[in-house]
Protein backbone atom coordinates (compact mmCIF):
# COMPACT_ATOMS: atom_id res chain seq x y z
CA UNK A 1 0.00 0.00 0.00
CA UNK A 2 1.21 3.14 -0.78
CA UNK A 3 2.10 5.66 2.06
CA UNK A 4 0.18 8.40 1.28
CA UNK A 5 -2.86 6.15 1.80
CA UNK A 6 -2.49 5.04 5.16
CA UNK A 7 -3.65 8.28 6.92
CA UNK A 8 -6.89 8.59 5.16
CA UNK A 9 -7.45 4.36 5.62
CA UNK A 10 -7.00 4.90 9.16
CA UNK A 11 -9.17 7.92 9.49
CA UNK A 12 -12.27 6.10 7.62
CA UNK A 13 -11.61 2.81 10.29
CA UNK A 14 -11.66 5.00 12.95
CA UNK A 15 -15.05 6.89 11.97
CA UNK A 16 -16.91 4.23 10.68
CA UNK A 17 -15.19 0.61 10.28
CA UNK A 18 -17.54 -0.68 13.17
CA UNK A 19 -20.32 0.82 11.16
CA UNK A 20 -23.51 2.28 13.83
CA UNK A 21 -21.04 1.11 16.64
CA UNK A 22 -17.78 3.16 15.43
CA UNK A 23 -18.60 6.01 18.23
CA UNK A 24 -18.39 3.18 21.43
CA UNK A 25 -15.91 1.25 19.43
CA UNK A 26 -13.16 4.11 20.25
CA UNK A 27 -14.21 5.18 23.14
CA UNK A 28 -14.21 1.87 24.44
CA UNK A 29 -11.22 0.27 22.55
CA UNK A 30 -9.79 2.96 20.52
CA UNK A 31 -8.29 1.35 17.78
CA UNK A 32 -9.14 1.66 13.93
CA UNK A 33 -11.06 -0.89 13.03
CA UNK A 34 -12.64 -2.64 10.39
CA UNK A 35 -15.71 -4.97 10.54
CA UNK A 36 -16.97 -7.73 8.08
CA UNK A 37 -20.59 -9.27 7.88
CA UNK A 38 -18.70 -12.59 7.83
CA UNK A 39 -17.40 -12.22 11.11
CA UNK A 40 -14.09 -10.84 11.04
CA UNK A 41 -12.86 -7.73 12.58
CA UNK A 42 -9.66 -6.10 11.56
CA UNK A 43 -7.96 -3.66 14.32
CA UNK A 44 -4.57 -2.02 14.50
CA UNK A 45 -2.30 0.28 16.73
CA UNK A 46 -0.65 2.00 13.98
CA UNK A 47 3.68 1.26 13.50
CA UNK A 48 3.09 -1.27 16.60
CA UNK A 49 0.35 -4.17 15.60
CA UNK A 50 -2.30 -5.78 14.02
CA UNK A 51 -5.46 -7.92 15.59
CA UNK A 52 -7.82 -10.34 13.61
CA UNK A 53 -10.56 -12.18 15.16
CA UNK A 54 -13.05 -14.32 13.68
CA UNK A 55 -16.11 -14.97 15.41
CA UNK A 56 -18.86 -15.48 13.54
CA UNK A 57 -21.91 -14.52 15.82
CA UNK A 58 -22.70 -10.39 14.67
CA UNK A 59 -24.34 -8.10 16.77
CA UNK A 60 -27.20 -5.71 16.85
CA UNK A 61 -25.12 -3.15 14.45
CA UNK A 62 -23.27 -6.11 12.22
CA UNK A 63 -20.39 -6.26 13.75
CA UNK A 64 -18.54 -9.39 15.16
CA UNK A 65 -19.80 -10.04 19.08
CA UNK A 66 -16.88 -11.98 20.15
CA UNK A 67 -14.33 -9.88 17.92
CA UNK A 68 -15.64 -6.88 19.55
CA UNK A 69 -15.47 -8.58 23.11
CA UNK A 70 -11.57 -10.28 22.64
CA UNK A 71 -10.46 -6.87 20.64
CA UNK A 72 -11.60 -4.89 23.90
CA UNK A 73 -9.99 -6.86 26.41
CA UNK A 74 -6.45 -6.74 24.05
CA UNK A 75 -7.03 -3.22 24.20
CA UNK A 76 -7.42 -2.95 27.95
CA UNK A 77 -5.06 -5.38 28.94
CA UNK A 78 -2.15 -4.20 26.76
CA UNK A 79 -3.17 -0.61 27.47
CA UNK A 80 -3.40 0.60 23.32
CA UNK A 81 -5.80 2.78 23.49
CA UNK A 82 -4.80 5.30 21.20
CA UNK A 83 -5.66 8.72 23.31
CA UNK A 84 -3.86 6.84 26.53
CA UNK A 85 -0.37 8.06 26.95
CA UNK A 86 2.40 5.06 26.77
CA UNK A 87 4.76 6.41 28.81
CA UNK A 88 3.74 8.27 32.55
CA UNK A 89 3.16 12.20 31.86
CA UNK A 90 5.71 14.44 32.39
CA UNK A 91 5.66 17.82 32.86
CA UNK A 92 5.65 19.88 29.94
CA UNK A 93 7.66 22.42 31.43
CA UNK A 94 9.97 21.08 34.60
CA UNK A 95 11.19 23.51 36.56
CA UNK A 96 14.55 23.60 37.11
CA UNK A 97 16.50 21.53 39.38
CA UNK A 98 19.33 24.31 40.50
CA UNK A 99 17.88 26.30 43.18
CA UNK A 100 19.76 29.23 41.85
CA UNK A 101 18.39 29.36 38.09
CA UNK A 102 14.58 28.71 38.82
CA UNK A 103 12.76 30.64 36.18
CA UNK A 104 10.69 33.32 37.25
CA UNK A 105 7.49 31.59 36.84
CA UNK A 106 8.44 28.62 39.46
CA UNK A 107 6.45 29.12 42.22
CA UNK A 108 9.53 28.15 44.57
CA UNK A 109 10.48 32.24 43.87
CA UNK A 110 7.18 33.27 45.61
CA UNK A 111 8.84 32.27 48.94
Amino acid sequence: MRSNRIQPLLSLMTTCGMYDRSGSWVYNVGLPAKSGVGGGVTAVRPGQLGIGVYAPRLDACGNSAGGVAVCQRISTDLGLHFLQPLRPLLPAVAPSACPHCRPAWCSANRR
